[in-house]
């Protein structure tokens, strides 16, 4: 920061502005001529990876200092952040909805000094909250904002864009008033477009990231549809798939939701922390939340791995309608070797690592770049698909599986169905491991199933 030609001095430390958000604060001294906290940030991007640009810029008139000309941190904690800035004209926001953005932005931000021409990283947003302001933006207006909108425009700006959008969007929609009632009804009954939006949901302090796909214009089917995916590397193997199916799902008038157990993905939380009993609250959540925003009584989860696993046993609470398990562990205890033998046969290849690992490089119970407590790992080794599948009293379940074992078949009781669908990718394979796993075979038949 001291680089910049306009900073005469200046100070950094890290503070929660409420409970739970804590934040790099940058506070700034100008020279003479001082410049926007906007071109001083730009500035701090092109010098600065993003997680070390300060999340709140404030410009002083001087450093507070104790008697012996050290800076005094907690005379600058004790100030408020005003975000006022030497040479920067305040001008309040005018339209109705350059206020309504202001007020959003206020109760994300715990910043209500909002100036029409701030730029919302500026008055103390981060990559987080700038989540929560593109979906009230969505639920408000129904319009998709690019978190790069929040990035490089004002509130001004972004208040012109939404304006111009539905502005854009009415016209389009008394043009399509238009159509035949035949036509219309026609589209009713079959969406043909999609909405997707992130949301954030359960503890505001460890919250879960969720993804929705709302059918676009349409009537919604009755049923709405619930991911429980993979965890540890199996995750990303799985994120493409999922992502597609949701897709075409949504297309067929299906509400659907994704979303990351905690400590995985984009969720909160360590994953080397995690149990199975806490990743099924985590699942009970994520159900609870797609009801009332799908505003339906019937679920059906589809999951996959370790995620079929969790949907088993969180059943008895969520009570599905219906259960689509892809590709689910049979058996814990051979499913944790392999991914012993995974680990090692990873570390002893050559075309991994330039420079070959040794297992005393890894910590206990680690597989694949993921700690897996002592806990989990004993969870995890009691698992017994059977056991699960007998446990699920008449709620129907297919199973999918791309190996063929016949110890399925003689599991559970005429609620159970049983697909093998031969299909590419092998979750065992250690050339595999960094490659997504591609269904387009599995995919079509959950989408033919579900869609009947």
């Amino acid at each position: 920061m001291r680089q910049h030609d306009a900073i005469d001095d200046c100070a950094l430390s890290v503070r929660e502005v409420r409970a739970g958000d804590t934040r790099l604060i940058a506070y700034v001294v100008w020279k003479n001529s001082p410049i926007s906290l906007s071109e001083l940030r730009e500035h701090l991007r092109q010098q600065l990876p993003p997680y070390m640009v300060p999340q709140h810029l404030e410009a002083l008139g001087e450093l507070p200092r104790t008697l012996n000309n050290k800076l005094d941190r907690k005379v600058l904690q004790s100030w408020n952040l005003t975000q006022m800035s030497a040479g920067e004209s305040r001008q309040g926001p005018e339209t109705s909805t350059e206020k309504w953005l202001a007020l959003c932005w206020g109760e994300v931000c715990g910043n209500h000094d909002i100036n029409k021409y701030d730029n919302f990283f500026d008055i103390g947003g981060h990559s987080l909250l700038s989540i929560q302001v593109i979906h009230k933006v969505q639920a408000h207006f129904n319009v998709e904002l690019k978190p790069r909108d929040l990035l490089l425009e004002s509130l001004h700006q972004l208040a012109e864009l939404i304006d111009q959008t539905t502005k854009t969007a009415a016209t389009e929609s008394s043009a399509a008033k238009g159509l035949s009632d035949e036509t219309n009804k026609t589209e009713l009954h079959s969406p043909a477009t999609q909405t997707i939006h992130p949301v954030f949901f359960g503890d505001s302090k460890l919250p879960l990231y969720g993804v929705i796909h709302e059918p676009g214009a349409g009537a919604y089917r009755s049923k709405a549809i619930l991911f429980s995916s993979p965890i540890g590397h199996e995750y990303f193997r799985n994120y493409r798939m999922t992502q597609l199916l949701a897709t075409s799902l949504a297309k067929q008038g299906f509400y659907c939701m994704r979303f990351d157990y905690h400590g995985v993905g984009d969720s909160t939380g360590e994953f080397s922390t995690q149990s199975i009993e806490e990743w099924q609250q985590d699942l009970i959540k994520a159900y609870e939340e797609l009801k009332a925003r799908a505003g339906v009584e019937q679920v059906v989860c589809v999951a996959s791995r370790l995620g079929a696993s969790i949907a088993t046993l969180a059943n008895t609470k969520c009570q599905f309608n219906e259960l689509v398990l892809w590709d689910p562990i049979l058996n814990g205890s051979d499913y944790l070797g392999k991914l012993d033998t995974l680990q090692k046969q990873v570390l002893t290849q050559n075309w991994h690592f330039s420079v070959r690992r040794k297992s005393s490089d890894l910590k206990q119970g680690e597989y694949l770049g993921y700690q897996y407590c002592t806990k989990l790992q004993k969870q995890i080794d009691s698992l017994r698909l059977a056991d699960q599948l007998n446990s699920l009293n008449d709620t129907p379940c297919t199973v999918i599986s791309t190996t063929e074992d016949e110890s399925l078949s003689a599991t559970g009781g005429q609620h159970i169905n049983y697909q093998h669908i031969d299909d590419e990718g092998n979750w065992y394979f250690y050339k595999d491991i960094d490659r997504s796993i591609s269904t387009h075979n599995i995919n079509q038949f959950i989408l033919k199933s579900l869609s009947q």
